[in-house]
């Protein structure tokens, strides 16, 4: 009887422990923090990516994750100081402000927006139809990147090393000087072509004539 009530306190005591490691090692991961390891994985699967940081904000809290090499081979993690293009996260951001400014009746969205540029621009109209800010924001402008020469050499695929950085001396002043000289060739709000560059540029400088403030400034007030 001794060795049976022995065995079978030996055995509750195992099947415990087998169920303390049990529910140790198939406790669920962390969503946010899977999230952020799948994504970045498969964000790193690409070889022109070497390293990726990725934060989340939510409930008020802040997470984030570094992943990668910011130099292959040498294990230097990407971290806050780590600087990354903003690239086309620029347009978000000049949606956003757009949205401002009309909550805030700077502008309207089916406004000719020249009259948010200074100086003339015969061509921005093809047969009456002024490019209205909505083309601008649903890339149907009519106005192509070759609007402006430097633009378009720098995405062209036989683009020169001095195709590409002669977009460092090219100022405001020489995009506006370009959309003066240029003329639509098609009524603007009918086709989709997708304009990386110009069409945003336009806006922008639109919303530094409403807000008084540099592009920089308005993401520094309204955005960061």
């Amino acid at each position: 009887m001794k060795n049976f009530t022995l065995f079978f306190l030996l055995s509750l005591l195992i099947g415990c422990t087998r169920s303390e490691e049990t529910s140790t090692t198939t406790a669920p991961p962390d969503p946010l923090e899977y999230s952020m390891e799948h994504l970045a994985g498969f964000l790193l699967e690409n070889e022109e990516l070497n390293a990726v940081s990725i934060g989340i904000y939510q409930d008020e809290k802040v997470r984030k994750g570094y992943f990668g090499e910011i130099d292959p081979g040498k294990g230097n993690a990407p971290t806050d100081a780590s600087l990354f293009e903003t690239a086309s996260v620029t347009k978000a951001f000049t949606g956003m402000l757009v949205a401002q400014a009309v909550l805030d009746g700077k502008l309207n969205i089916e406004d000719d927006v020249r009259d948010y540029l200074e100086g003339e621009y015969k061509g921005l109209e093809f047969e009456g139809r002024p490019v209205k800010i909505r083309d601008l924001l649903t890339h149907s402008s009519g106005v192509p990147r070759s609007a402006s020469p430097v633009f378009n050499k720098m995405f062209a695929d036989d683009a020169t090393e001095a195709d590409r950085l002669a977009i460092q001396n090219y100022k405001k002043e020489d995009l506006i000087a370009d959309l003066q000289a240029f003329q639509l060739t098609t009524s603007p709000g009918l086709a989709y072509d997708y304009s990386p560059i110009v069409g945003p540029e336009m806006v922008a400088m639109a919303l530094e004539k409403v807000y008084g403030k540099t592009y920089n400034e308005l993401l520094q007030t309204f955005i960061f």
